[in-house]
């Protein structure tokens, strides 16, 4: 999952995709999910591995709050999509119990934002943005909502997971994204230009699929460049893949980021 997704804001002008050893096949899939996966395929054996992957994009800032909530209602929480919508977005609400003290949580933003849906999403990013301590941690899973609120830090996808448990406890359908942030981060917030990034993705009636950056305290308007979605955030690392053999394996990355 290292290609940039294009779409009316994104529009990819070059891309040039390296692997060595070379593979005997490179197939394009897309999954379920709709994300387009590129999958190698080798046959010989080797000592080392490489993907490297050159992109040049173009990005037009936009307006996301730029539509109307239909029906009307949806513009105060908690969200009542209709049934039609819940068969196609039930995978991306909330399918176990939450903790209780992420429940308390959401409620007291809620209760902040005077129940306005977009209110509420900026209370989330901001609260998460003042309150928690930026770390990165390159290897692992996500941390689980309840961990990371008793911690205040984490990552920016343990950041992105809190959001998304705080959402869905109001009924709102979330889904995480993998990819890189290209904006000019402020001073007080963490620079994510050199690292894969993750952030969150929201169903609003009326408005579609709209994205928010507890990270950098942003929604997504340009400064974003997405390769992979998923109700998982699991399910879309960059990179992945199976090896024969016993030798033992390290991990390099470089991420290098810039405007042209």
């Amino acid at each position: 999952y290292l290609k940039p997704k294009s779409n009316e804001n994104c529009e990819i002008l070059e891309l040039n995709l390296e692997i060595f050893p070379n593979p005997v096949k490179i197939s394009s899939n897309v999954d379920p999910e709709g994300n387009e996966q590129l999958i190698a395929l080798f046959e010989q054996s080797t000592t080392i591995f490489t993907v490297e992957l050159i992109a040049k994009v173009h990005l037009t800032p936009f307006n996301p709050f730029d539509f109307y909530f239909i029906p009307k209602d949806a513009q105060k929480l908690p969200m009542r999509y209709d049934a039609e919508q819940r068969r196609v977005l039930s995978p991306y609400l909330v399918n176990e119990t939450l903790p209780a003290e992420i429940i308390v949580l959401s409620n007291q933003l809620l209760y902040k934002a005077n129940t306005y849906t977009s209110a509420f999403l900026m209370e989330i990013n901001q609260f998460i943005c003042d309150e928690f301590t930026y770390e990165i941690r390159e290897e692992g899973r996500a941390h689980l909502p309840n961990f990371t609120l008793s911690q205040k830090r984490g990552s920016c996808r343990d950041f992105a997971v809190l959001f998304a448990s705080i959402c869905q406890a109001q009924g709102l359908a979330t889904r995480f994204v993998s990819g890189y942030y290209v904006g000019q981060s402020p001073q007080d917030v963490p620079d994510q230009s050199h690292n894969l990034h993750a952030w969150v993705e929201v169903y609003l009636p009326g408005g579609g699929w709209k994205g928010f950056d507890p990270t950098q305290n942003e929604v997504v308007c340009g400064n974003h460049v997405a390769l992979a979605t998923s109700f998982d955030l699991n399910l879309i690392p960059p990179v992945a893949g199976y090896y024969h053999g016993d030798s033992p394996s390290t991990l390099s990355t470089s991420v290098n980021l810039r405007l042209v």
